[in-house]
């Protein structure tokens, strides 16, 4: 067992800076823990729904199918929370809208971007009749692939 006498000047520099380290790290919180309630504007926090979606599409005798991995971008945790919440709804609703396009509406670039503006409208029109507000910010797709 070693005793430190503290009388030396650089024990006492190494107790005053390892001190100093835990009181420090004891304040300091990570970004996302900044909440509403404390009046901070909250962080944005990505929600990723898993699975990824894959449906058929279209109506034509051809299958035609697409896989889509659509994650929402929430402000703070209480986004987070209410998609958890909802998260069968808003799949549900995002199944049935990617179940209803053509081979043209997600042929181009314009058409996946129409079809994201689309999923954004339906999940916050979901979030704000069943909590009267909505915190999703954005969705995104984050990843695409359609077999024609």
């Amino acid at each position: 067992m070693m005793v430190y006498d503290i009388q030396a000047p650089w024990q006492r520099g190494w107790l005053v800076l390892l001190l100093s380290a835990i009181v420090l790290g004891m304040g300091a919180a990570p970004a996302y823990a900044e909440d509403e309630e404390e009046g901070e504007s909250a962080v944005s926090r990505y929600v990723e729904i898993k699975p990824p979606f894959v449906t058929n599409y279209g109506s034509s005798a051809r299958l035609r199918y697409m896989k889509v991995q659509v994650t929402l971008r929430v402000l703070g945790g209480a986004g987070e929370s209410q998609v958890n919440r909802h998260m069968p709804y808003i799949k549900d609703t995002l199944l049935s809208l990617f179940a209803v396009q053509t081979r043209e509406s997600i042929g181009s670039a314009e058409g996946k971007e129409a079809l994201r503006k689309q999923s954004l409208e339906a999940v916050s029109k979901i979030l704000e009749q069943e909590d009267k507000a909505s915190h999703v910010e954005d969705l995104l797709f984050t990843s695409f692939v359609a077999h024609r």
